[in-house]
């Protein structure tokens, strides 16, 4: 059995996969033991966008329901053709071609032998998919030209479950549903992709170190914020020196944070630049009304990240998990200070329930969401101290009020996105290429003019 797919993956997530190969890891194999050239190989059985959202994908476009053995990117470079092998006797392989400008002369075919003396070329069409059993003989062929780039294709090793293809291990007596016979396929739009990191204590004590010093020698930050940090003497909002070793340190780590963002999680071609760091220092009263950030760059990121709680908010925290007996349904719910989608603590009564908390919105909530078939758009978030969220700067944010003894302190950041060269003239013309280029010569040259001027102090003469 051989079957072919064209356009198998959403935009959405090819952007993902392709954003794991920025950086791959690059690892020698060879298609068999007689195999005497070799190809790379990058293993990411490990991720769980891979091992998890994608097999599931997999197994919903196919109609079924294997098991994963392990998934990996093969790379093949000009000459490095693969020798005729099988891969398992019993599962099965989906090989997804990954080269978005291929052209047919270049070759690259996989080839199979499903009976004996003939054989079945299929070609790399960008993002198309070929499944066929494992026991089947084939081999893959480079590109036939030195000047292209890698083959690059995306591997899944599969083990049937109880179903392959529509073809379900039923009991006789159970006759499918009228739909069941009708092909359909899920197609999720993400109106906002928010990412988490948790950091731990070592980090978070040394970032409260440096709040605890900015709060004596610190300049306010509250001139470029609407924060309505008041209530207390004690109440402020404090820059970070971004050039001292606590600034320099952090921000290599949310650069960091900010390009696993863009790449593996929006899945574009683009790097990150933490260029500001604020603290909020809030009591009793204290808080910030719906907002976004501004940056430089027309895309930017925004982020927060919690350090220390008031005992109100963790007392009424601890009170919602045991009235409410969502530990049992989640019980990861005391580590991640989260709740499920959708859901919203106790408001009626006062009861208080998100009092210091922080709302997302991208879609303002309606009483009758549910009832209209409208998904969820906000989330409210419990501060939960090392936890960083990062997502782009337009969305819309805000944070409640608490009443009681003690600091709200968490940080906040953002970041200019700028975009690889590849990136933006991804099917651009050669005039509009060459455009580009010329524009940034012209933006060096301005900055440098700008930099000479200060350094010059011409403005002053």
């Amino acid at each position: 059995m051989i079957k072919v797919y064209e356009n198998f993956f959403e935009d959405s997530d090819l952007k993902i996969i392709r954003g794991y190969l920025q950086n791959p890891n690059w690892t020698s194999q060879k298609s068999s033991h007689e195999d005497e050239s070799s190809f790379e190989m990058y293993d990411v059985s490990d991720i769980e966008f891979f091992n998890t959202e994608l097999l599931e994908y997999v197994n919903s476009k196919l109609d079924s329901n294997f098991k994963l053995e392990r998934v990996y990117f093969n790379g093949q470079d000009s000459g490095h053709d693969g020798e005729w092998h099988p891969d398992s006797d019993i599962g099965y392989t989906h090989l997804t071609y990954l080269n978005p400008d291929v052209s047919p002369h270049w070759g690259g075919e996989t080839q199979f032998q499903e009976k004996s003396g003939t054989i079945k070329s299929v070609l790399p069409e960008y993002n198309s998919s070929v499944v066929f059993e494992g026991k089947i003989p084939h081999r893959g062929l480079a590109f036939n030209n030195e000047n292209t780039p890698k083959r690059i294709s995306l591997a899944f090793k599969l083990i049937p479950n109880t179903k392959i293809f529509g073809k379900e291990n039923k009991p006789a007596d159970e006759t499918p549903s009228i739909a069941h016979r009708i092909p359909m396929e899920q197609h999720i739009k993400p109106a906002v992709i928010v990412g988490s990191a948790k950091f731990d204590t070592a980090i978070v004590e040394e970032i409260i170190a440096e709040t605890d010093f900015l709060s004596e020698n610190g300049e306010s930050h509250g001139s470029k914020l609407v924060g309505q940090l008041k209530n207390d003497e004690r109440s402020k909002q404090l820059s970070f020196d971004m050039d001292n070793d606590v600034g320099k340190l952090l921000k290599k780590i949310f650069d960091s944070v900010g390009d696993r963002y863009l790449q593996e999680m929006l899945g574009v071609e683009a790097r990150s630049d933490c260029f500001e760091i604020w603290s909020n220092h809030a009591y009793a009263g204290d808080y910030n009304p719906l907002h976004t950030h501004g940056t430089a760059t027309m895309a930017g990121l925004s982020g927060f990240m919690w350090l220390k709680n008031p005992p109100c908010i963790e007392e009424k925290w601890n009170d919602l998990i045991e009235s409410e007996g969502l530990s049992e349904e989640f019980p990861d719910i005391k580590e991640t200070g989260s709740l499920p989608n959708g859901t919203t603590p106790q408001l009626t009564n006062a009861a208080g329930g998100i009092d210091g908390w922080t709302c997302m919105v991208w879609n303002p909530r309606h009483g009758q969401d549910i009832e209209m078939l409208r998904p969820h758009g906000q989330c409210y978030l419990k501060p939960t101290v090392g936890q960083m969220f990062i997502f782009p700067n337009w969305l819309h944010h805000e944070v409640y009020p608490f009443f009681g003894e003690g600091e709200r302190l968490s940080i906040a950041m953002n970041w200019n996105v700028q975009f690889s060269d590849e990136y933006m003239l991804r099917g651009a013309s050669e005039e509009a290429k060459k455009q580009y280029y010329e524009t940034i010569e012209q933006h060096k040259l301005d900055q440098k003019i700008l930099a000479k001027a200060k350094e010059d102090e011409a403005w002053k003469k």
